[in-house]
């Protein structure tokens, strides 16, 4: 009797699973499963699932596109990859200066342009109004830039370097200029020109 009564416990357990499956809430279903023993639970899946680790298998429709479009999914991966490490080692210079990439970006923009509405920064620096927000107010309270009266708008302001940021772009640069050449220095100057012109083909 008590091995009829487990054998039923288990096929009851069987075919709740089997349902859990079809329903798709098998991720819930063992979350919160019925109580019976661990290594009961493992045995009674692996007879469900026996080939698929768990898995199901992809719908057709998703197997085709993926087949079609690997290729380029891979070269995203890449991409995603490759500037996922760079970012990380063009950081690391800007971050001996207590300085964001965002407060960096504002610092160099500046340098390079001379005084800049906020607008034109957020155009150059490919940021959102909030967020360049946030990064000017900062600025501007850690005395590196300040806001002057535009000369062509007298409603309008324009950003300013103060000296304290003239100095500090002044001394970052030429170590990250340098950094930046030692990142691209795995190709050679021809395919860094090569990897430009793909790069300036996804430019819209």
């Amino acid at each position: 009797m008590r091995f009829l009564f487990f054998a039923i416990i288990e096929l009851l357990y069987y075919i709740l699973v089997q349902n859990a499956i079809f329903s798709g809430n098998l991720y819930q279903f063992f979350q919160h499963p019925p109580p019976i023993s661990p290594q009961k639970r493992k045995a009674l899946l692996l007879a469900v699932l026996p080939n698929s680790c768990y898995t199901i298998p992809m719908i057709e429709n998703v197997q085709k596109a993926l087949e079609k479009n690997q290729e380029a999914l891979r070269s995203l991966v890449i991409l995603h990859r490759a500037s996922d490490t760079i970012y990380k080692q063009e950081i690391e210079t800007i971050k001996k200066y207590n300085l964001t990439m965002g407060q960096f970006g504002v610092l160099e923009a500046l340098y390079n342009k001379g005084d800049l509405r906020i607008q034109e920064l957020i155009d150059k620096l490919l940021s959102t109004s909030g967020n360049m927000t946030v990064v000017i107010k900062n600025m501007i309270r850690d005395g590196y830039i300040t806001k002057v009266p535009d000369c062509h708008d007298k409603r309008a302001s324009r950003i300013h370097l103060t000296d304290l940021g003239r100095k500090t772009i002044e001394a970052i640069l030429p170590e990250h200029y340098d950094n930046i050449g030692r990142i691209f220095g795995v190709l050679n100057l021809e395919e860094q020109e090569t990897l430009n012109a793909i790069l300036k083909k996804f430019k819209r």
